[in-house]
């Protein structure tokens, strides 16, 4: 599956004064440059990241420190099937992510439109 993976944190380190409040485009050579979340799929049996031409990310900084981190990833995952229904079986494969810290200020929030 091929989806857009948008990313939202605040990082306060990087708050600069806007006349109207206006957000910055940044390059993608500057997404190496500035702490991102650890988040990985934890199902993943191969995934690729799309660089034709370019890496295909957008980082967008806010006014207050907000970033908008968006990439587009092609994504195969392992997911467990149950043919008893078959061939009038639906299968749901859910994507599961993960990150090494874990606790109540991490959380995800996921929208079909994302999807490709």
């Amino acid at each position: 599956m091929t989806l857009y993976l948008r990313q939202i944190w605040k990082d306060d380190r990087l708050a600069f004064l806007s006349r109207g409040n206006r957000s910055v485009t940044l390059n993608h050579r500057q997404f190496d440059r500035m702490w991102t979340p650890d988040v990985f799929v934890r199902n993943l049996k191969a995934g690729v990241f799309h660089t034709i031409t370019v890496p295909n990310r957008l980082i967008r900084l806010s006014p207050d420190g907000t970033i908008l981190y968006s990439q587009r990833l092609t994504l195969t995952l392992a997911c467990d099937m149950i043919f008893s229904n078959y061939p009038m079986d639906n299968q749901t494969c859910k994507i599961e992510l993960g990150s090494c810290k874990s606790d109540d200020a991490w959380r995800t929030q996921f929208t079909s439109s994302s999807l490709l």
